[in-house]
């Protein structure tokens, strides 16, 4: 069974989706205009330090390790790839280094 031959519930339908879009504000004629292209999203060595800022003087000393880690490491890794280093056992020794260095 088509729309075809069910010629009002296709009615139905556009009409929901020009109600939908009506609602959130878009435009019919807006989706046959070209997207622009996607933006990049931030290299780590841009966005870590925005990050360091934007948290706790306590959660910067724990995670002050890892976030060195991601810069350094991270703009060539994949992210499940910078997600092991992060876990791996040399690291927790590290964090655990700064921690006890701290006052």
């Amino acid at each position: 069974m088509s729309d075809i031959e069910h010629p009002a519930a296709a009615l139905s339908n556009i009409e929901a989706a020009r109600l939908l879009l009506e609602k959130m504000g878009i435009n019919p004629a807006d989706l046959l205009r070209q997207s622009p292209p996607a933006s990049e999203a931030p290299a780590f060595a841009e966005y870590i330090p925005r990050v360091s800022e934007a948290v706790s003087a306590g959660t910067r000393r724990v995670y002050g390790t890892s976030y060195r880690t991601a810069i350094e490491r991270g703009t060539a890794a994949e992210p499940k790839e910078l997600t092991q280093t992060l876990r791996s056992p040399e690291l927790q020794i590290g964090r655990q280094i700064d921690l006890e260095a701290e006052p």
